[in-house]
């Protein structure tokens, strides 16, 4: 049959539209129903049933694509499906609905983000501060949702820095924050969402290259950050870590930053502005910084302002549009050059919006569209050309926009519609396709974001989608690959519905996942606290889990301040806690609240904790515990007297640690020459892997290993028996051995005989043994890395 799932409907305004969207037929393993000419139609019902009707579209590779709906009642519109012509799979069939609209959107330095109609957060590009929000330090070519919450409702970003606001008035930023520009009272940078302060009144917020201003319930005006040219509008200082209260003003309405000044619109529709004015940005007529808000143009209503690096511009009520400031590259759009005062544009004066850029500019005009000047390098006034323009120029043609961002060197806006359509600039990703190279058009963000992440087992694989969903394909015999089955898979098959998936970390027989804010949940017959089963079961209430390792028969998770739990077989003493009995139960180890890390083997487990110690436990029959003998450890043995260790990864029988030099360090069994130190003798203790200190990740399996060093490169050694090496052959190697030539890999992980790693933007790679179909290309083994094509 065919079922609706989260059937969309909203409150509506008169004269508007439902944007594009398209349906997706499925069956419960999530695999797309292949039935060409069978049709899905859609009932509209608007109001109260005072507007109806319907239509109905073929199914093309499991997707119906609709029109927009029009409509002209300011009621509520409510969307019904039916499938038909359909032959149900045995799992039955279902329609997903796929709703990408965006509702507002943010360009930084060289990262973007946008909030969509769900409320959800997506960011994309430069993220090496942690601006993007997902808790890496990556860059993303392709947009990735941050965290697991709906009630976003705007977000701003600076140079390399990102603030948001949520429904409840709660401000959170993430970022650089060497200046304080976070405004949590540190100097520490954020991968992912923190929030500042408790209040809960914040209305509007603005981010500049290392200031933020934000605006609070009654009408007060806040600042933080870099303070040197007075950007902060609190008299001349170097910075202040925590938000600080800007004049006596409670009427503020409109807040924008730029590079290193300041400007606000209060509600009688002045306009101040304040800071850096070498060029004339502040437009009071002179090139003194100013280090308190200062009326710009009085007498003049104000309706909108941006602020560029080195330039300002803003709307009147009467439609002009003035502009002052740097005009380097044309980015006044008034063709007269630099000015300390404002100079309005030629007409037609119709404008309702702008914003700036480094050495760029955009506006709306109404129903005229979208209009850009000023530098054109990278492509960022989206008019199909790289050549610099002096005076506004339309893009797009007459097509509805709603709103517009403008990056250092990039650009995004959105349609009427809610689609989002970025361009220019897209050396870090921050066009948000997944493609490469700048862009000179716009170019829409795709609903389907590719990999950001992956996990390998003995004999499966596990990825999550760019948007939270979870694909598993290989062996399934005790129901590993959590689809509700005991079927293997050659190709990826979604587990369940859910897109809140974070982290995966497939074992031998059971596989354990983190999910939505910190949720633990584990599936197969093996490892687990419960009776297991081949669908995800959650583990206890807890739901500040941050980390989990599967390992052979046993698991450990992080948990809490930095707790370490573990459970499952503990026949080596793998689990910890001083016996050799199965706890049973999930189980705490120790009272440490340090630990940072945690790695599951087949039969031994190794830990980070306190400033970079290295603690391992279990099975130490070839050494892998490396603390040079072979005797069984039974509770955490610290290894070596070492404090900068960063990572650490096991294998079957062997380990291999990552210190904060970049140096590589193995350890164990040694047979096929996993260890990687050109001899095929066990080693007790950790041994460096050659001389280089550029190492930057790391995997191993059974009898192999794969690391990621330089830029990006990728080397594997050890067994090579089903081309688990990568290098095109079966043979065996016991020295890091370089795969391809590509240096743009980004992660790494290895099952038994398999291994796998994601590649530029969003590209899924594996290779290696593929007997029970780990590899998800459906074919057999493979001695090269073969893409994985994402789910459509």
């Amino acid at each position: 049959m065919c079922q609706t799932r989260a059937a969309p409907s909203a409150s509506v305004a008169a004269n508007a539209k439902w944007g594009p969207f398209s349906l997706r037929i499925e069956d419960g393993c999530g695999v797309p129903v292949d039935a060409p000419t069978s049709t899905v139609s859609i009932g509209v019902v608007i109001g109260t049933g005072v507007l109806s009707g319907s239509m109905t579209r073929p199914v093309v590779s499991g997707i119906a694509t609709f029109d927009d709906i029009s409509y002209d009642l300011a009621e509520h519109i409510t969307l019904s499906f039916v499938c038909t012509g359909i032959e149900v799979p045995p799992l039955g069939a279902e329609v997903r609905v796929v709703d990408f609209r965006a509702v507002g959107v943010a360009a930084g330095e060289a990262h973007s983000c946008a909030v969509m109609a769900t409320g959800e957060l997506w960011c994309w590009g430069s993220n090496s501060d942690g601006q993007v929000g997902d808790g890496t330090l990556i860059d993303g070519g392709s947009a990735v949702r941050i965290g697991t919450g709906t009630d976003w409702v705007s977000v701003v970003s600076g140079a390399f820095h990102t603030c948001g606001l949520r429904a409840a008035g709660e401000l959170w930023c993430w970022g650089m924050n060497e200046w304080g520009e976070l405004g949590d009272g540190s100097s520490i940078q954020a991968d992912a969402p923190r929030r500042i302060g408790t209040a809960a009144d914040w209305t509007a917020i603005a981010a500049g290259a290392a200031h933020t201003c934000g605006l609070r319930g009654t009408g007060e005006l806040w600042c933080w950050g870099f303070a040197e040219y007075g950007q902060l509008g609190v008299g001349r200082a170097v910075g202040y870590l925590p938000p600080r209260r800007v004049g006596a003003f409670n009427d503020w309405i409109t807040i924008a930053a730029g590079g290193d000044h300041t400007c606000g619109i209060t509600s009688a529709g002045d306009l101040w502005c304040w800071g850096n004015n070498s060029l004339g940005g502040v437009g009071d007529g002179t090139a003194n910084d100013v280090y308190v808000p200062t009326q710009v143009a009085a007498g003049t209503r104000w309706t909108g302002v941006a602020a560029g690096q080195f330039h300002t511009c803003a709307v009147a009520a009467s439609g002009e549009l003035w502009c002052w400031g740097c005009d380097w590259e044309g980015q006044l759009g008034t063709g007269s050059g630099n000015t300390t005062l404002p100079t309005k544009l030629a007409p037609p004066d119709n404008w309702t919006a702008v914003t700036a850029g480094t050495r760029h500019t955009c506006g709306l005009r109404g129903a005229a569209g979208l209009w850009c000047w000023g530098g054109n390098s990278s492509g960022q006034l989206g008019n199909g050309t790289w050549t610099r323009k002096n005076t506004p120029i339309q893009v797009d043609g007459d097509v509805e926009w709603k709103a517009v961002a403008a990056g250092a060197y990039h650009t995004c806006g959105l349609l009427g519609t809610g689609e989002l359509r970025c361009w220019g600039a897209n050396d870090r990703g921050q066009v948000g396709n997944g493609s490469a190279g700048n862009l000179s058009e716009p170019k829409a963000i795709a609903e389907h974001m590719g990999w950001m992440g992956a996990g390998a087992g003995g004999s499966n694989t596990c990825g999550i989608a760019g948007q939270g969903q979870l694909w598993c394909w290989g062996d399934n015999t005790s129901g590993q690959l959590g689809d509700g089955t005991t079927t293997p898979r050659g190709v990826p098959a979604q587990v369940g519905t859910a897109a809140d998936w974070t982290s995966i970390s497939p074992g031998v027989l059971h596989s354990c996942g983190l999910k939505g804010e910190g949720e633990l949940w584990c599936w197969g017959q093996a490892g687990l606290p419960t009776a297991g089963g081949s669908r995800p079961l959650r583990v206890g209430l807890a739901a500040d889990w941050h980390a989990v390792s599967s390992g052979g028969w046993h698991t450990c998770g992080l948990k809490g301040a930095g707790e370490l739990w573990c459970w499952g077989r503990n026949d080596n003493g793998q689990v910890g806690d001083g016996t050799a009995t199965n706890p049973g139960n999930v189980t705490r180890i120790g009272a440490a609240t340090d630990w940072t890390a945690v790695a599951a083997g087949s039969a031994h487990t190794c830990g980070l904790k306190g400033p970079g110690e290295l603690w391992c436990w279990g099975n130490n029959g070839w050494g892998q515990l490396g603390d040079d003998t072979t005797g069984q450890r039974l509770v955490p043995t610290r290894v070596g007297s070492a404090s900068d260790w960063v990572d650490v990864t096991l294998g079957w029988s062997h380990t291999c640690g990552l210190r904060g030099s970049g140096d590589l360090w193995c350890w164990g069994y040694n047979s096929g020459g996993q260890v990687g130190d050109g001899t095929m003798v066990n080693r007790r203790h950790p041994v460096r892997i050659g001389a280089e200190s550029q190492w930057t990740a790391f995997a191993v399996g059974q009898d192999n290993s794969c690391g990621l060093k330089g830029e990006g490169e990728l080397w594997c050694w050890g067994g090579n028996h089903y081309g688990e090496v990568g290098d095109g052959t079966t043979v065996g190697k016991d020295v890091p051995t370089r795969v391809g030539a590509d240096s743009n890999w980004r992660a790494i992980v290895a099952g038994w005989n398999h291994a796998c790693a994601l590649k530029g933007a969003d590209e899924l790679w594996c290779w290696g043994d593929n007997r029970r179909g780990q590899l998800g290309d459906g074919t057999a083994w493979q001695e090269a890395p073969q893409q994985v094509v994402p789910a459509p």
